[in-house]
């Protein structure tokens, strides 16, 4: 499943209820997305939950966002979902290693976070808010 969010109050609600509202491993706050708010503008928020690698759900995020802004984004912050029972290995945090650096080549400031999500379909969902 893939939804694409584009005004920004829905982008920001998303971010309260998907993200600030939830205990993470590696944790995002209001304060990151303020703060990114207020240097870049929220353009588009992309989550993927289909069952997939984690590197190919974050490739069809950024896929979707690229296709639709045009624009060079001036940053991501991206949260990593998991299910209770599924908990995310190393192995998979190393097939994000070439997105990453893509992104970074291109002075994309990137922020992310891993939480644990039992409301997702599959295994992994990638959550991804962009700004240009």
């Amino acid at each position: 499943m893939i939804q694409i969010i584009k005004q920004e109050w829905e982008i920001t609600k998303t971010y309260i209820f998907d993200v600030v509202l939830r205990d993470g491993l590696i944790k995002l706050d209001w304060n990151d997305f303020e703060k990114r708010a207020m240097q870049y503008k929220p353009c588009m928020a992309v989550w993927v939950d289909e069952p997939v690698s984690l590197s190919s759900l974050t490739e069809n995020a950024l896929e979707i966002i690229r296709k639709d802004i045009n624009k060079k984004m001036s940053g991501i912050m991206m949260v990593i979902s998991y299910k209770k029972d599924k908990e995310i290995m190393v192995d998979e945090m190393g097939e994000l290693n070439d997105c990453f650096s893509r992104l970074a080549d291109d002075d994309v400031d990137i922020v992310w976070g891993i939480q644990q999500a039992d409301d997702i379909i599959n295994n992994r969902r990638v959550t991804m808010f962009a700004f240009l």
